[in-house]
């Protein structure tokens, strides 16, 4: 453990959230099958934007249904989307299996697994700044890469 004078490096990993009606002295929990994340800038043209990605083991004829929810972006403007973002499944032999692309602020999707293994989806957007999302999705229990 890292100290320095009479600070104590371990009292940094305290978390804590407020606003105008409530305050919580630890990260927000939420409900099972959601998931917070945060796409960083894309430097699209120049590459093919920024993506984040979650992948789960799944059975044959495994349902899943899932609805993306973009937020506000790195300025904390709920802005709109300007160029198409999109949301990709994909098998553990990479082929794709449900794609979608658009501008909406948020879009629902589902496919079916048709062979046992490990599934990934991914979300990738092609504006410049950074953009908070959210994805709630059935079956639960997705890790994020």
């Amino acid at each position: 453990m890292f100290v320095w004078g009479d600070i104590d490096a371990s009292e940094y990993d305290r978390f804590y959230c407020f606003n105008d009606q409530h305050y919580l002295t630890d990260k927000p929990t939420l409900p099972s099958g959601e998931y917070e994340f945060e796409v960083g800038y894309s430097f699209w043209p120049t590459t093919r934007g920024a993506s984040v990605e979650f992948e789960r083991y799944l059975d044959t004829g495994e349902r899943v249904t899932g609805l993306i929810e973009w937020g506000e972006d790195s300025l904390g403007e709920a802005s709109d989307i300007v160029y198409d973002w999109t949301i990709t499944a994909y098998d553990q032999y990479d082929n794709t299996v449900f794609t979608w692309s658009g501008d909406e602020l948020s879009h629902d999707f589902s496919f079916i697994a048709s062979q046992t293994g490990i599934y990934r989806i991914e979300i990738l957007k092609r504006d410049y700044l950074a953009r908070c999302g959210r994805m709630t999705i059935e079956p639960e229990d997705w890790a994020q890469n």
